[in-house]
């Protein structure tokens, strides 16, 4: 096992053990987006395990990467925090540039102190 690995696997399943329990996704299915956590995500890179330093990521490989995705579904997270490793590197590798907020193909980012009900159309 890699040492970025084993970084990444301590420190998230650290952050879903100490803040995922049925209390959150019970809160979180009433009241919507996890912010809080989804920026705990952020400040830590999780998002970016696959995205070269140079763009603010860890450059880590799939397997860096794994442990992040069998966590969140081991503990349930309800935030799309593996589709946001896939969409950082997708973009990366088409040379695009990474924006801020919840990757995706709508045209525009969504900010998560917005929420998903506010999408409007372009």
């Amino acid at each position: 096992m890699s040492e970025l690995r084993a970084m990444v696997e301590e420190s998230v399943v650290r952050l879903f053990d100490d803040q995922v329990d049925r209390e959150f996704l019970t809160d979180a299915e009433e009241a919507g987006f996890a912010k809080d956590l989804w920026n705990t995500v952020l400040e830590l890179g999780i998002d970016r395990v696959l995205v070269n330093e140079d763009n603010g990521g860890m450059q880590g490989t799939w397997r860096d990467a794994y442990p992040v995705v069998r966590a969140s579904g081991e503990y349930a997270v309800p935030l799309p925090i593996p589709e946001a490793i896939v969409a950082h590197w997708l973009m990366e590798q088409a040379a695009l540039p990474l924006r801020e907020g919840i990757p995706g193909v709508l045209p525009q980012t969504l900010d998560a102190a917005a929420g998903l009900n506010e999408i409007t159309a372009e």
